[in-house]
């Protein structure tokens, strides 16, 4: 995995509340998903196997930590404001971390929380989820990838190295080959991932 970018869309967020810090965190432990269905932005009582604030699967299995368990190093943070629209959280290194991570089987796979502004009235903001009605504004994780180390061998001679590093700096500012993160310009992160990869590439 070279990039990571989670893709959410707003529904509603405070009126006059302005921008505020959306950060996304790595879930510790396992959580459920009953069949509560709040409306309208009312509340609903929880049934067997929701989370909630105590649970991780109600009504006994609880968080060790109130509000959930998670990594308390954010993985990715952007600044949400009031616009009905998509926001993207860009790649980070956390990001890809996690989703490497998940891939490998080296780290659990429970997902992410975003966690807003908790300091201060009025700065809720409300996401379309998977079970979304309106085409277009379910949750995306667009990655990129590489399926080994000869996708950065540039020049094909079956080696990482200086003329690859060349290749790159060649090709900076643009896409194509050369554009190893998907991110649609070649620039310091691909670089970065040619410097990583460097040795024979193998057969």
């Amino acid at each position: 995995v070279t990039s990571a970018r989670l893709t959410l869309t707003l529904e509603r967020a405070a009126p006059y509340s302005g921008s505020r810090d959306c950060t996304v965190h790595r879930v510790l432990a396992d959580w459920g998903e009953g069949a509560a269905a709040p409306s309208g932005g009312e509340l609903a009582p929880a049934e067997a196997g929701d989370a909630t604030w105590r649970h991780r699967s109600y009504p006994d299995v609880f968080w060790t930590t109130e509000g959930a368990d998670y990594e308390p190093v954010a993985s990715a943070t952007t600044g949400i404001d009031e616009e009905p629209e998509a926001k993207t959280w860009a790649s980070t290194p956390g990001l890809v971390a996690d989703v490497q991570g998940w891939i490998d089987g080296t780290l659990p796979e429970h997902g992410w929380i975003l966690v807003g502004d908790e300091d201060d009235v009025l700065t809720a903001r409300r996401f379309w989820s998977r079970e979304t009605f309106v085409a277009g504004t379910e949750p995306t994780l667009a990655l990129c990838l590489l399926r080994s180390r000869c996708e950065v061998d540039l020049d094909g001679d079956g080696m990482v190295g200086f003329s690859d590093v060349l290749a790159a700096i060649g090709a900076w500012g643009a896409a194509g080959a050369a554009d190893l993160d998907c991110s649609g310009t070649t620039d310091e992160a691909d670089l970065q991932i040619v410097l990583d990869a460097w040795g024979p590439c193998p057969e």
